[in-house]
């Protein structure tokens, strides 16, 4: 079975809600735009690159195959009390996004863990599979 290692060291950060903002247009009519917050979208990317360094390693990744089935295995080391599993999973699982798989939605096995570390010691490590 293919496996994809990689460990994104440094302070996890949870996936941010998107953030909306609108305004009426010149001709009277409003105008929204929504927007991935700043310190969201430079660690997706800082995860990207990571992701893709250990891919390419990798003899061969199905990384653009859209019928490839993934699994993904999240454990996050935190020092700070704050953000939940499932949107430190969603940061990493959207970074992975054209670079590991061409979607998110071809991850059908997730596991994922949160625990505590020393300030210093944060990290995220994660673990992708391809099934069948």
């Amino acid at each position: 079975m293919q496996r994809l290692t990689f460990t994104v060291p440094g302070p996890p950060v949870p996936k941010a809600r998107a953030r909306v903002t609108s305004r009426i247009n010149i001709d009277g009519k409003r105008d929204t735009h929504s927007f991935t917050p700043a310190k969201t979208k430079a660690y997706e990317k800082h995860v990207a690159i990571i992701a893709g360094a250990a891919r390419s390693h990798l003899r061969q990744w199905p990384h653009l195959d859209a019928k490839a089935r993934f699994g993904l295995s999240v454990s996050v080391f935190r020092s700070a009390e704050r953000g939940d599993l499932d949107n430190f999973i969603k940061a990493v699982s959207d970074a992975c996004n054209g670079v590991v798989w061409v979607d998110d939605s071809q991850v059908r096995v997730l596991r994922g863990m949160v625990d505590g570390c020393d300030k210093g010691r944060e990290r995220v490590d994660v673990e992708v599979w391809v099934l069948g």
